[in-house]
């Protein structure tokens, strides 16, 4: 596939239709007056995601530069990956009862790994444990590929794996990085727990999956 211009402007992106990239590519967008910048990622099954102008009409006057990146692929993870799933996780190696937990996700196909070149980039895990839909439990990335747009790409990865017409997730009130990754993957706030932990409620997140998206082999 011959890739787009190196820089599109995000009326013309939502035109074409293309708000995402082919495997191996990305999206960078940045913001013309604070240079902040939004990586959108694509995932390995090779469907366009197809993002509304109004979910990204704050993003109208930015500028899209595509960013050559290494080929990625996303699969569920297997027993010979936990060592790496622990390392990517600073809270499973110093928590014993995290490893015993990402033992089960792994044991029972709940978690997909991003890797490159043989090498666990990163993991999320999807569960249906949350009134029977979809719920994102669990999105982490090494320490070394982070701030490069992989989480969101898991996110999105689980979302076109996900067998339910409903995705959910959540975090908490203080962390603000988890809340802008679900706004960037799509979802809406979708209510509030209190008294989970003290002083910090949790935060429900909702994004709503189409019968017409495609559905990665795994997922049916």
């Amino acid at each position: 596939m011959t890739p787009p211009p190196t820089t599109m402007t995000l009326g013309r992106r939502l035109t074409e239709g293309r708000c995402g990239f082919d495997n191996g590519m990305g999206v960078e967008v940045m913001d013309g007056e604070d240079d902040a910048k939004l990586h959108i990622f694509w995932s390995s099954a090779g469907a366009r995601y197809t993002e509304q102008a109004s979910s990204l009409g704050y993003l109208r006057n930015f500028q899209l530069h595509m960013l050559a990146a290494p080929d990625i692929l996303f699969r569920p993870a297997v027993k010979a990956d936990l060592p790496q799933l622990y390392a990517c996780d600073p809270y499973a190696q110093a928590h014993e009862s995290r490893r015993v937990e990402l033992q089960r996700m792994v044991q029972q196909a709940l978690c997909i790994v991003a890797v490159a070149d043989g090498h666990v980039l990163g993991f999320a895990v999807l569960e249906y444990h949350f009134f029977g839909h979809g719920f994102v439990s669990l999105v982490c990335v090494a320490g070394a590929h982070r701030g490069k747009g992989l989480a969101l790409s898991l996110v999105m990865e689980l979302a076109q794996r996900c067998t339910t017409q409903k995705l959910f997730s959540s975090t908490n009130a203080s962390n603000a990085p988890a809340q802008r990754l679900f706004a960037s993957a799509g979802f809406v706030p979708s209510g509030i727990v209190e008294n989970l932990d003290p002083g910090d409620p949790e935060f429900i997140f909702f994004k709503a999956l189409h019968n017409d998206e495609p559905q990665h082999p795994l997922a049916q």
